[in-house]
């Protein structure tokens, strides 16, 4: 093989190696959500408890909150997963039923900045109210 093949079967090797290095699926490693996880203390727009604890969810980059939908004797224990992607949190769209039969859906987002950690929640169905809570660990 001349001195100019091999340098060309050599340069093909490189990028097909190249390209199939580059088309591996990447598994998402991020933790983003660890940084929220704990109890955040602060004031809410609505009101009621002054704090807002969020647990480790079911990977790294999810957090939950644990809320009731309803009240008296319809009152429903339910927990809400925010999906965290850097200082952000996003609630998607989540919907529950009370213990007699109204639907309530929640959505919302959340942002951290420095140590303050400012959350919106809004419910529609059984109730319509948008909450802000503004707090810090």
């Amino acid at each position: 093989m001349s001195l100019r093949k091999f340098g060309a079967a050599l340069t093909l090797g490189f990028l097909a190696a190249t390209m199939q290095l580059s088309c591996t699926k990447k598994t998402d490693s991020s933790n983003d959500g660890a940084k929220f996880v704990g109890t955040w203390s602060g004031t809410s727009s609505c009101g009621g408890a002054s704090s807002f604890v969020l647990n480790a969810g079911s990977d790294g980059n999810k957090v939950t909150n644990s809320g009731t939908a309803g009240s008296g004797a319809c009152l429903k224990n339910v927990t809400l997963t925010y999906t965290a992607n850097g200082n952000n949190l996003v609630l998607p769209s989540q919907t529950f039923t009370d213990n007699c039969g109204l639907s309530y859906t929640m959505s919302g987002s959340g942002t951290l900045s420095g140590n303050v950690l400012t959350i919106t929640q809004t419910a529609t169905g059984g109730v319509n109210a948008t909450c802000v809570f503004t707090g810090t660990k």
